[in-house]
């Protein structure tokens, strides 16, 4: 049993060979836990204090990589947290970033999205954040054919993936808008 799984953000753990990777939120005190678990002994081999870290949304190259408004790279092989980015804004405000991110390790990149439609690109390497886009404008509409999801903001970016090299965007609205990455610099 892991204390603090309590489901508050239904984050899924994982699995990477014969690991799952998960977090435990702190519900009543901080920090929160990230856990390595070894699936084919059942054991905890790692449990360590970490700030403000969401569940992985994916693994590459021995890189788990984490969303949520820190996203950060944690190095499976030395157990250390490579990066993190805060993307809170000022006074550590800002519109909650989706749990699950997207990789795309051909231009070492991950995607994230938060509950504003603004769609971010970090590097994968740094964190960075090499642009923010915010897909609202690409949307039609809006306030004419829907004043009351315009009204209480019912656009946020809800799932991000990667298809053949383009970039879907699925909103809570049910809209969908594919992006192809660009070499902009």
């Amino acid at each position: 049993r892991i204390d603090g799984m309590s489901g508050v953000n239904d984050d899924p753990p994982i699995v990477s060979g014969d690991r799952a990777y998960l977090t435990s939120e702190g519900v009543l005190s901080k920090p929160d836990y990230f856990y390595t678990i070894d699936l084919s002994r059942g054991t905890i081999i790692n449990h360590q204090r970490v700030y403000q870290l969401r569940a992985p949304f994916a693994e590459y190259r021995g890189v788990l990589y984490f969303a949520g408004n820190t996203p950060a790279a944690f190095d499976v092989s030395n157990g250390k947290i490579l990066w993190q980015t805060d993307l809170r804004g000022p006074h550590g405000l800002g519109d909650p970033i989706n749990a699950s991110g997207v990789p795309n390790a051909a231009r070492e990149e991950i995607y994230l999205g938060d509950w504003e439609r603004n769609l971010y690109v970090l590097s994968s390497t740094t964190g960075q954040v090499k642009e923010k886009v915010n897909i609202r404008g690409y949307w039609r509409g809006d306030f004419l054919f829907s004043p009351l999801k315009a009204f209480f903001g019912s656009y946020g970016i809800k799932r991000l993936e990667l298809n053949k090299g383009m970039l879907l965007v699925g909103t809570v609205d049910s809209s969908l808008f594919v992006f192809r990455p660009t070499n902009k610099k």
